[in-house]
């Protein structure tokens, strides 16, 4: 089954499960040659075979049959790990064999051809990639090695650690995406393997496998010609040169931009608005099937009395990882002009120009053959739906949200036409989203092209995809572009919990401010990140950032921006401020929707 195969994230699960089948025959073929081979040696004596994962840990046998994808890559990590003995062996020769550091070692394993390089830790584990991977070009979401090469070269105690040794590598609480109020707790110990006790624990393991061994044949070098299909490779786009196709007023949007924009929207959704990815890979298919179809126009373009549609997925960020997007803001923005007898909106516009929130408006307007707007009503990503700038013009009776549907997208749709407030509206269709799974898509009330002009946050679209240039330019330009560093360092807690269609949590970072001090940083979330609270070594605390301005926490490894299910234990990663759009912080009711409007008690 999948889920025993890799973490949550259907779409890379999925790849992942694909991925480890391909490989069992293989891996059982050569592990069961390895244990022959050691029977033959050994005789009867214990002697156990392990082979180890890419996160430095140990698999038995039937582990790494059942599961040879956590192995592929495990040379990096034995020759990062090789490290650690090697330099407690050189502090044992000095007479200081119980030392400790406080800073990371670097690995440089200098092969025949290339040289690996990394980061051991000072827990003695090798530092470990980003949360996102690919594996033969094919996404996966494995923890891999964070490991450069160039073409240059010259366990827990109950599974058999040593107890002095143990540590805790990874400590982190997760939400379960189909319960309310509830959480998975994943602590990953890891210790110095006891030879001595694995190895009669895993005697009557070797013994009982006798039989299967005698059955071991040699494999032979018979090779299977098979055809494939063509596959077009993409070549690489210089995105120093890179121009958009512009014509008459139009942005003709190629599969380069979508890359551009999504990468965009991850920085921009501030940890939430959900894993851009999807709605990326939908979109791509989009113009697989009609290149050019997917146009961009600003809003000064359109009639003023024309009508402007707005959709948006609402829920939990989580449940997004495991539910595929089924057309559900289309379906809710059907619903509701059937409902409300609406004539058809020539265009549409982004809710929420972060996460996947900021791409799903792309394919919706292409499937009803309209451009989509260079625009948003957030500028951002907000955890609720009266956080909307139409909202700010209006009032706190919600009149501005209303008549507005959500849909499963399985069947089911809710309506609503009326509330008595603006923070009503979201109670209301977050309890009908509750029950819908914890996730449904949105349409909300069309508005008039001239309402747009004035209301909404415009010229968004190039904001991401210069993101997007930026990332691609390495992180010294991506902080030039979007905003000011607050502070560096490696993620040490995450605790969330998924309660009332809403993921709360708390991200801790050890590292330090920009001016270099030592620090403790907590990013407090609901959905999205709401402020950033450094704690300096005498306790003394200071809030360093907070909303509306824009909150977003960056793998400083490879320039993404991260999401609140991405943050893990151990990523190195970099905290990053951005002005929030004048449509918040211009007027009184502007910062009270959008800065005050997350209360500290209620994150």
């Amino acid at each position: 089954m999948s889920h025993e195969v890799s973490q949550p994230g259907f779409l890379a699960r999925e790849n992942a499960a694909i991925l480890n089948a391909t490989l069992r025959p293989l891996a059982e073929q050569t592990i069961r040659g390895f244990q022959a081979a050691i029977r033959d040696i050994f005789k009867n004596e214990p002697c156990v075979l392990y082979l180890t994962q890419h996160d430095d840990s140990v698999l038995k046998t039937a582990e790494a049959i059942e599961l040879p994808i956590r192995t592929f890559n495990s040379g990096p990590t034995n020759s990062i790990r090789g490290g650690e003995f090697l330099w407690r062996a050189a502090m044992e020769s000095e007479g200081n064999g119980k030392a400790s550091r406080e800073d990371a070692l670097v690995v440089v394993d200098i092969g025949g051809a290339t040289s690996d390089s990394g980061l051991l830790l000072p827990n003695g584990l090798p530092m470990m990639s980003s949360v996102t991977s690919f594996v033969g070009g094919v996404r996966t979401n494995f923890a891999l090695l964070a490991v450069e090469s160039i073409g240059l070269g010259g366990g827990s105690i109950s599974q058999g650690a040593k107890k002095e040794t143990v540590d805790v590598a990874e400590f982190t609480v997760l939400p379960i995406q189909n319960a309310d109020a509830k959480a998975r707790i994943i602590a990953r110990a890891i210790g110095e393997l006891d030879v001595v006790v694995a190895t009669l624990a895993e005697h009557e393991t070797i013994a009982g496998l006798k039989e299967d061994l005698d059955t071991v044949t040699h494999a032979t070098n018979t090779v299977t010609k098979r055809s494939a299909k063509e596959v077009a490779i993409e070549e690489p786009v210089d995105v120093q040169t890179y121009r958009p196709t512009i014509k008459g007023r139009e942005w003709i949007i190629s599969v380069t931009d979508l890359e551009f924009i999504a990468a965009g929207c991850k920085v921009l959704g501030c940890g939430g608005g959900g894993d851009p990815y999807q709605e990326y890979v939908k979109a791509k298919s989009i113009l697989a099937s009609a290149p050019g179809s997917i146009r961009v126009v600003s809003p000064s373009d359109l009639p003023e009395d024309s009508l402007v549609g707005w959709t948006a997925c609402i829920g939990s960020p989580e449940v997004s990882m495991e539910r595929l997007e089924n057309n559900e803001c289309l379906q809710a923005h059907g619903e509701l002009i059937r409902a409300t007898g609406s004539p058809e909106v020539s265009s549409f516009l982004a809710a929420e120009i972060g996460g996947g929130n900021g791409v799903v408006n792309l394919g919706v307007s292409t499937q009803k053959g309209v451009p989509c707007l260079d625009a948003d009503l957030m500028g951002r990503v907000y955890p609720t739906m009266w956080q909307l700038t139409f909202n700010v013009y209006g009032s706190s009776k919600g009149e501005t949200l209303v008549p507005t549907s959500i849909a499963s997208g399985d069947g089911t749709v809710v309506t609503m036409t009326e509330t008595r407030s603006d923070q009503m509206v979201d109670k209301t269709l977050r309890a009908a989203c509750v029950v819908m799974g914890c996730r449904a898509g949105n349409a909300g009330p069309p508005k008039k092209a001239k309402l747009v002009q004035e209301q909404a946050v415009s010229k968004n679209k190039p904001c991401p995809r210069t993101s997007r240039k930026s990332i691609e330019d390495k992180m010294g330009s991506i902080i030039d572009a979007v905003g000011r560093v607050l502070a560096e360092g490696k993620t040490t807690s995450v605790e969330s919990v998924l309660k009332t269609g809403h993921t709360y949590g708390v991200l801790e970072v050890k590292g330090a401010l920009s001016n270099g001090t030592k620090v403790v940083v907590k990013v407090p979330f609901k959905n999205e990140n709401a402020y950033v609270e450094a704690i300096s070594a005498d306790g003394s605390s200071s809030i360093l950032a907070a909303v509306p301005d824009l909150i977003a926490v960056i793998d400083s490894e490879t320039g993404v921006g991260l999401g609140t299910r991405g943050y893990k234990y151990g990523l190195r990663v970099i905290i990053l401020a951005m002005l929030a759009s004048p449509r918040w912080t211009s007027s009184k009711r502007g910062m009270e929707l959008g800065g005050h409007g997350i209360r500290r008690d209620q994150v």
